[in-house]
């Protein structure tokens, strides 16, 4: 690559999809880790591109009106990247932006933990998600991206799964009633 070249770019891009305004009504991203990273990417995209020198600060786009809910999972408080930018996008966004962050454990020296405390269930992500009816008319979507074991724990690879939907061994979404693929994909490396 050389100084005047031209580059074409394009994203973010959410496996075979390519965000766009308003796309959903509500967006919801399930990370664990350094997943995090493309709900940044898209969380970013809708705010708009310019920072105000003196302020530091963004502003979502006025004609995005897509709700955007993160729930970020971690073993413990020191393990929470990003968390003061995680914040300040909430914070920025007009009430259009939820971060939930989880910790499965808590450290006896942590006095100051303001999320959630333990491993992502049906119990635990329920309050946190839209209703099954809203995924059910396509006005929601879920993106889960971190660690395997973490993905595994939360989502089926495949459909086509026969079992009961109260089965205690099917992932977390199924039990709620989530279809994969057209409630929510998993997006890899």
């Amino acid at each position: 690559m050389r100084c005047g070249n031209c580059v074409h770019a394009q994203g973010p891009k959410m496996s075979s999809t390519v965000y766009e305004e308003n796309m959903y009504e509500h967006m919801v991203f399930i990370a664990g880790g350094t997943g995090v990273t493309p709900f940044m990417q898209v969380s970013r995209s809708s705010v708009t591109p310019f920072m105000q020198i003196m302020t530091q600060s963004l502003q979502f786009m006025p004609d995005d009106l897509t709700k955007f809910t993160l729930i970020f999972c971690n073993s413990n408080e020191q393990d929470v990247a990003l968390k003061r930018d995680l914040k300040q996008l909430q914070s920025l966004s007009g009430g259009r932006m939820q971060v939930h962050f989880i910790i499965s454990r808590k450290a006896e020296e942590s006095f100051n933990w303001e999320g959630l405390i333990g491993r992502c269930s049906v119990e635990l992500l329920q309050p946190l998600l839209p209703k099954l009816e809203v995924f059910v008319k396509n006005e929601a979507h879920i993106w889960i991206c971190g660690p395997s074991g973490f993905v595994g724990n939360l989502a089926e690879q495949e459909s086509g799964n026969s079992q009961s939907n109260v089965d205690a061994t099917k992932p977390v979404l199924a039990r709620m009633g989530m279809v994969p693929g057209k409630h929510y994909e998993v997006l890899t490396g």
